[in-house]
């Protein structure tokens, strides 16, 4: 065997074996309107970045009170409440109204 045909069969060895599926963690599920089902480290990640912005916020705004910053606070609470309902939505992925609540915070 040459080492040309060698090394094109691993090659095609291990495309073959990336190209499979993995079973591992919930399924997509053809009514799922994301088309994706979100991971969790990265939506716990974020969220706790969006609630400490909104405390940053809220510690900076009892010492200058501006009412405009009023909004950032409240934004940032409701994109971090969105942002923590996709660790349940991975389970509940057919269910819209669990969608348009998630969905409206983020």
């Amino acid at each position: 065997i040459s080492t040309r045909t060698l090394a094109l069969g691993l090659l095609f060895t291990s495309l073959c074996a990336l190209a499979q599926e993995s079973d591992t963690g919930p399924k997509v599920s053809p009514r799922n309107p994301l088309h994706y089902i979100p991971e969790v480290i990265p939506a716990i990640i974020a969220g706790v970045l969006y609630v400490a912005i909104a405390i940053i916020c809220l510690l900076w705004s009892s010492k200058r009170w501006a009412r405009y910053m009023l909004t950032v606070m409240i934004g940032g609470i409701c994109y971090a409440a969105g942002l923590f309902l996709r660790i349940p939505y991975r389970t509940n992925q057919d269910q819209l109204g669990f969608y348009i609540v998630l969905d409206m915070f983020t």
